[in-house]
């Protein structure tokens, strides 16, 4: 089955890289986020997986954030550690953008691009 997210992944992503081209990084940070979010999530969906990960093990429902988090865990043993830190990296942007009063910058941001795309990629094409 298809991803059913890739297309609300692909406008998040096109849109959060117009803002960061231009300079304005807390929607970027927000939409970048939210793209790889919907990529991962939509995977899970598709490959039904979501029942393994939305309960913790005290039974309590986890956020979709969490289970992002931990499918990206799960899924990307190859590739882990810059898989990992790209989504910590657009995840600890998105809070600063949303919750704190600093902004965000290009050095909070661009460094993790490349691989947070390839992330992105990885769960819209797995089969």
């Amino acid at each position: 089955m298809a991803n059913p997210f890739e297309k609300k992944s692909a406008a998040f992503w096109a849109d959060g890289m117009e803002c960061a081209e231009a300079g304005y990084f807390n929607p970027a940070a927000h939409s970048l986020y939210y793209s790889v979010l919907q990529a991962v999530y939509g995977f899970a969906e598709a490959q039904d997986l979501l029942p393994k990960y939305r309960a913790d093990e005290e039974g309590n429902e986890n956020s979709k954030h969490k289970v992002v988090r931990q499918i990206v865990n799960d899924y990307n043993r190859g590739a882990k550690g810059k898989f990992v830190r790209a989504l910590n990296r657009l995840r600890i942007a998105r809070v600063k953008a949303d919750y704190n009063p600093e902004d965000v910058t290009g050095p909070d941001l661009v460094p993790c691009l490349d691989d947070a795309e390839k992330l992105r990629q990885f769960f819209i094409n797995f089969t």
